[in-house]
């Protein structure tokens, strides 16, 4: 450290008020007893190991008044003679930790710490950084230093790259836009090495032999993980194709992690988040600024947005795609946006216009869900089209707060559609959500565990023309697919249904068609059901009834006998008055009868079934689900017998006569009545009216008659 003086001006001192003539100052290293010497000047020619005060109590050395200079922190005592100051005693005080004062001198240098042993002047002391300027003004006398930040800004990319020969490596830029000012694209780049880069033209972009530029930061204050297609050259107005640059945005957020947030403007192409190999991508985010971001489809392609895994493996997980609108260009059967081979995939707050397909989730996806989704006006042109589809192998999609708006026309333009049978599908759950204008809201295929609860389905503009039908939920098996390939498990409470039409009938709230199914009399189909809770409206001009053809719940089966629908308490009301409580249990009939279905109102929560309907016959088969029930002979025309289902412990049946004609009850092949004599022999009923029997399982395979009256008999 260089000599500096411990005062700008000659230190005077003094003792009682009276200059401290002859005294002695000495200096110590700071915080020992430890004597330094002192200098006269700044040289340190002349030193000191300590001072006599003249007359005036001014330092003197030979008859000279100078300034005492130290060249480290210090102790300074006084001393009332030499001989104290020699043996370091009899202080008259003393002051430790001390620094030399700041040198006010125009002509002094600074040092930049106590470790600095060659004082400078600020133009040389001072070092900025890459891109910041240090400029000494040209002031006079009076000098100053100016520094800068010379990042150059320029309005697009274009004119950057061609004022290159004006740029250093090094230099930051600031663009006010990709293509255009304002376009969305403006971001910060650096020019950098053009020999140590790859330019791709998306984010590293060339200038010259010497000199390349790369996208530095994106302008997102929240985050440092997500890019901006507009910034890597999409083009926002929608007139030219921007595939080509949303996949290289793409490709870097696979490798990054980073989010893709798509900022307000009009985007044409097909754009396919894929998985780029058998890795996972997990947490792709998507995201725009809501009904400002539109992603549009190009005419010669498909999907306007894909996001799926890249195997079968459903190795795409947890992606999020939201706050965007989705306009399928009105030119395509393809989906405008798919979602396949992924893991709890989120899309909320989207919005589709113009599609004729709008979503598909298919193939293995699992445990999604669609919040604030919107389907407005699928695509007029075709009556096969959806608006969402929840395909094979799809399970375990919530659905809720959502929006489908069909076209109002006759075309039966499916609004949701789930369809099976791969990998047990379903177990969806669809609430509090709106359905309107369409004459066939929902579609449920081979699916099961389907909840539907707390929405609103309607057909309003749908049926104001011509003769179209309304089915509200229609629920249908597989072909010859058997009670496991059926819905099985459904959940329909507390929807409002509501034809709305002025001018035309409905068919049902809820069609449950079973034709052409293949179940078999023995099968349980609507095992696990739930319907109640829910209000079916209509006007008066509509006609039908609770029941039936044009029905709040219509049944339909040509192969499959003897099935029970069991209902809760549901709310029927036409032209807008209450027709009650809706409280009945559906038995399925055989084809070609005047009306295929049955309605039976419940006595004691136990259902009645006549084995003839007007005069035909149309149970031969009981099921465990009539178990409870009770049979009767009512309106026969003949003899008849009945084949039991197999013996379950805790299934029991109630059996009247009330025709002239004999009842003959037959055990499941190997099975047998207690009582009898043998396996496989029958207990009938001579054909007295009012033969009644009761018969209860306690022991699987076995039947017992827990009560019997008239003259029933049992095979010999």
């Amino acid at each position: 450290m260089a000599y500096l003086p411990i005062a700008q001006t000659v230190p005077q001192y003094s003792n009682n008020g009276e200059p401290a003539s002859g005294y002695v100052l000495k200096f110590y290293a700071a915080g020992t007893s430890t004597v330094i010497n002192s200098a006269t000047d700044n040289t340190g020619a002349t030193l000191l190991s300590d001072i006599v005060l003249n007359a005036d109590g001014y330092p003197d050395q030979s008859g000279s008044i100078f300034i005492p200079h130290i060249d480290q922190e210090y102790k300074l005592a006084l001393y009332p003679s030499q001989s104290a100051a020699d043996s370091n005693t009899g202080a008259t005080w003393s002051i430790d930790n001390l620094a030399a004062a700041v040198n006010a001198d125009t002509n002094s240098q600074v040092q930049v710490s106590s470790n600095d042993a060659t004082p400078g002047y600020l133009n040389g002391k001072l070092v900025v950084g890459s891109g910041i300027g240090l400029t000494e003004q040209n002031d006079g006398s009076d000098e100053s230093l100016l520094i800068t930040n010379p990042v150059k800004i320029y309005d697009t990319l274009a004119l950057m790259v061609a004022d290159v020969a004006n740029i250093s490596i090094g230099d930051s830029i600031t663009l006010d836009g990709r293509n255009t000012k304002g376009d969305g694209g403006g971001a910060t780049w650096r020019a950098v090495d053009a020999t140590l880069v790859t330019t791709n033209g998306y984010n590293i972009v060339a200038g010259n032999a010497t000199v390349a530029f790369q996208l530095y930061t994106s302008l997102i204050p929240f985050s440092q993980h997500t890019v901006i297609p507009a910034q890597w050259g999409a083009d926002v107005t929608g007139a030219t194709d921007c595939t080509s640059e949303v996949h290289a945005v793409r490709d870097y957020a696979k490798s990054s992690g980073a989010n893709v947030y798509f900022t307000r403007g009009t985007y044409l192409g097909n754009f396919d988040f894929q998985g780029l190999n058998a890795s996972q991508w997990q947490n792709l985010v998507i995201y725009g600024d809501g009904i400002n971001t539109v992603l549009k489809r190009n005419s010669a392609l498909s999907q306007v947005l894909r996001v799926r895994g890249e195997s079968s493996s459903g190795d795409m997980r947890y992606p999020h795609v939201s706050n965007l609108m989705i306009d399928g260009n009105g030119s395509s059967t393809s989906p405008a946006f798919e979602i396949n081979y992924c893991q709890t995939p989120q899309v909320e707050n989207v919005y589709f216009q113009n599609c004729h397909n709008a979503m598909l989730m298919e193939t293995k996806v699992y445990d999604g869900s669609l919040t604030h989704v919107i389907f407005r006006d699928p695509d007029r042109t075709a009556a096969d089209g959806y608006a969402l589809k929840l395909g094979d192998s799809c399970n375990y999609i919530t659905i809720d707060d959502s929006y489908f708006i069909g076209p109002g026309d006759a075309n039966k333009h499916t609004l949701l559609y789930c369809s099976g049978p791969n990998d047990a599908p379903g177990y969806h759950r669809i609430i509090n959500s709106q359905f309107e204008n369409s004459s066939h809201p929902i579609t449920l295929e081979d699916v099961r565990g389907i909840v539907l609860d707390n929405n609103h389905i309607e057909g309003h503009g749908a049926l104001t023309t011509g003769t179209a039908e309304f089915h509200g939920i229609t629920i249908k098996p597989v072909t010859n697919g058997g009670a496991s390939a059926f819905g099985s498990g459904m959940v329909i409470t507390n929807n409002k249904f509501w034809g709305k039409s002025s001018t035309t009938a409905f068919d049902a709230f809820i069609n449950i068609d079973l034709d052409s199914a293949g179940q078999t009399e023995t099968e349980d189909l609507f095992a696990g059901w739930v319907v109640e809770g829910n209000t079916f409206g209509t006007s008066a001009t509509q006609g039908g009834d609770a029941y039936g053809t044009k029905a709040a719940i219509s049944l339909k089966a040509f192969s499959a006998k003897g099935q029970v629908l069991r209902l809760g308490s549901n709310n029927w009301h036409a032209n807008g008055a209450s027709g009650g409580v809706l409280r009945t249990d559906f038995i399925l009939t055989p084809a070609n009868t005047a009306g295929n279905y049955a309605r039976y109102t419940l006595d004691n929560e136990s259902p009645l079934y006549d084995l003839w309907l007007s005069g035909s016959r149309e149970i031969a088969t009981l099921n465990k689900a009539m178990s409870g029930g009770i049979i009767t002979t009512e309106n026969a025309t003949a003899n008849g017998s009945l084949t039991l289902p197999s013996a379950l412990k805790n299934m029991e049946y109630t059996f009247i006569v009330s025709e002239s004609y004999w009842l003959e009850l037959d055990p499941a092949t190997g099975e047998r009545f207690r009582l009898a004599s043998a396996a496989d022999k029958y207990i009938r009923s001579s054909g007295s009216s009012g033969d009644t029997l009761k018969i209860y399982c306690i022991e699987d395979g076995i039947w017992d008659v827990a009560y019997s009256q008239g003259t029933w008999t049992y095979q010999v």
